[in-house]
């Protein structure tokens, strides 16, 4: 199934270009866990299109009785032309040529599959949290499962694909450094406001109510 999907979050994106994009699926999955045979997760895959190379900084969606899932992209061919009758992002995606690969591992959606709690939790995902980079992507494929038999019925909806991080994680090292000049810049101002006229270290309640009041400062 392809549906054709234009970001529909508005509340939480206004702040960012959405990325237009297509999906496949879900589509159900089942694979052999050698490792334990008692736990047979229920597994499918949506695959999420795009029309040309993007860059992407987070999706957003709404949770239903997924448990966790797992985040694969997909790159152009590196150095490799499309075979001849299949040119086109969209095509590309389907070719070997350019693999799927692991960015975001199991990520815990319900902390325990089999109750309620995160069944319907709105969910972020930033490149931040991904081992490979987001900026030219044709596909991304996420793995859902759901371990509990609970719930026969879970997927993931309302889908939005961002182009720019989050506004907290894009401000954070500014954020940071702002922090410590702000930190730096009031603890001289107060050293040099409160210093005895007197030559000699200052006495030890100085200092305390120098690191007190930065502390209080920052706090605000």
């Amino acid at each position: 199934m392809e549906q054709n999907v234009s970001g529909s979050l508005n509340l939480f994106v206004h702040n960012s270009k959405e990325v237009e994009f297509t999906v496949r699926g879900p589509r159900f999955v089942t694979f052999d866990l050698e490792d334990d045979h008692r736990i047979r997760p229920g597994s499918c895959i949506l695959d999420i299109i795009f029309p040309a190379p993007t860059k992407v900084g987070e999706i957003i969606f709404r949770n239903y009785y997924t448990a966790w899932v797992s985040i694969l992209i997909k790159g152009p061919p590196s150095q490799q032309p499309a075979p001849v009758g299949k040119q086109g992002p969209s095509r590309a995606v389907d070719e070997e040529v350019s693999p799927w690969q692991l960015a975001v591992p199991r990520k815990v959606i319900m902390p325990n599959p089999h109750y309620e709690s995160g069944s319907h939790d709105l969910i972020s995902i930033s490149a931040t949290e991904s081992s490979l980079d987001w900026t030219n992507l044709l596909g991304m494929r996420i793995l859902l499962q759901q371990p509990s038999p609970v719930w026969r019925t879970f997927h993931i909806e309302q889908i939005s694909v961002l182009k720019d991080l989050p506004r907290r994680l894009a401000n954070s090292n500014n954020e940071e450094s702002m922090s410590e000049k702000l930190s730096s810049q009031t603890l001289t101002a107060l050293r040099k406001s409160n210093a005895p006229e007197r030559e000699g270290p200052p006495p030890k309640d100085f200092v305390g109510l120098v690191g007190y009041e930065v502390q209080g400062f920052l706090l605000l």
